[in-house]
């Protein structure tokens, strides 16, 4: 051989050849892999024009609301036009109760001074950084309030991974912790509009 390639060689010529079986079976997974698709771009879609019209009040409260305990809050974004009955991840803890604010373990996870101050405290120790500066204003609280709840429901999601919460939980949150000096309300905000999660 003297190290040369033989003329009669051919790349790929002992690959396995798909039969028109595999190949049409191929293509009709992909068709429907497609067609997931844009079911999913529609439904979102839809979602996103229905919470729309809840935000501008097209859609009375009472038309949305299961629980009883949902307005639209002050300084609203889209996703904070949404029942806690909407949120799958909800379902177990619901199941014996009319809305989330409601479950035995929200307000002491939730809205109780020392678990928040805890809740900081861990986040300082497990990843080097936490809230500075003022000391516990209510609008402290309210941040990490709604990482506590977070973490009931969802656990950790991870870097960049947010959630939008509840106009239920959003509103008893911030009855406990009122905005002080007349200051508005931060709302929901995408990863990509938050840059330090900590800077209030």
């Amino acid at each position: 051989m003297n190290g040369q390639i033989p003329d009669n060689l051919a790349p790929f010529q002992y690959e396995p050849r798909f039969t028109a079986e595999e190949i049409q079976r191929r293509r009709e997974q992909l068709q429907d892999e497609v067609q997931n698709v844009v079911a999913e771009v529609d439904h979102n879609d839809d979602r996103n024009r229905i919470l729309q019209q809840r935000l501008e009040g097209e859609l009375a409260v009472e038309r949305w609301c299961d629980c009883n305990n949902c307005d639209v809050p002050q300084n609203p974004t889209r996703q904070m036009c949404e029942c806690c009955h909407e949120h799958t991840a909800l379902d177990e803890k619901l199941e014996d109760y009319n809305c989330i604010t409601e479950h035995p373990d929200f307000a002491p996870v939730c809205l109780t001074p020392a678990v928040l101050h805890m809740v900081v405290n861990s986040l300082k120790e497990v990843r080097g950084y936490g809230p500075g500066g003022d000391g516990w204003t209510n609008r402290l609280y309210r941040h990490v309030s709604y990482r506590a709840y977070t973490y009931w429901i969802h656990q950790r999601l991870g870097r960049y991974n947010r959630r939008a919460t509840p106009a239920c939980v959003v509103l008893t949150i911030r009855a406990n912790f009122p905005e002080e000096n007349d200051e508005s309300y931060i709302s929901f905000k995408e990863a990509d509009e938050v840059g330090d999660a900590w800077h209030l």
